[in-house]
């Protein structure tokens, strides 16, 4: 919300900080093979084995779906997480203000251009996902609306 594709990685206005942080996953469906780190380890000491890129789409959400500030729902978890200016931990993305730019505007089958940026590389992925704001918007929405990259 906010973003600018010439701007990867800027996050000097809040855009960046709608996630949810410390979830994890009860089982693996991704493919050794497809693992960005530790990918020969079998059974040993596989530190990421609960990390939600473990199981693409399976891996539980704070809020909507839109993330929340913070990347959690309360001010005290492991590894930091700083919510917007003048926002509070936990807020829901979806109650974020209407964009002033208008909705966006998406054409099925299309192509659009989109940015990612990284700044920690803790073997992670993404996923890009719409859910129509013009009926329920929730978790199942998201997952309805995934979309190939």
């Amino acid at each position: 919300h906010g973003g600018n594709i010439h701007h990867g990685a800027d996050c000097g206005a809040g855009q960046c900080y709608w996630f949810s942080n410390n979830v994890e996953v009860d089982s693996q469906t991704l493919p050794n093979s497809h693992r960005t780190m530790e990918p020969e380890l079998e059974g040993g000491a596989d530190v990421w084995r609960k990390s939600p890129w473990r199981s693409p789409g399976a891996a539980p959400v704070y809020g909507s779906g839109c993330g929340v500030a913070g990347g959690h729902p309360t001010e005290v978890y492991a590894n930091g997480g700083t919510p917007p200016a003048g926002v509070a931990i936990g807020v829901d993305g979806k109650e974020l203000p209407k964009a002033k730019l208008g909705p966006a505007k998406w054409t099925v089958g299309g192509v659009a251009e989109v940015a990612w940026a990284m700044a920690a590389n803790h073997a992670g992925g993404y996923a890009y996902r719409l859910c129509r704001a013009d009926g329920e918007v929730n978790e199942e929405c998201f997952r309805a609306g995934h979309l190939e990259f």
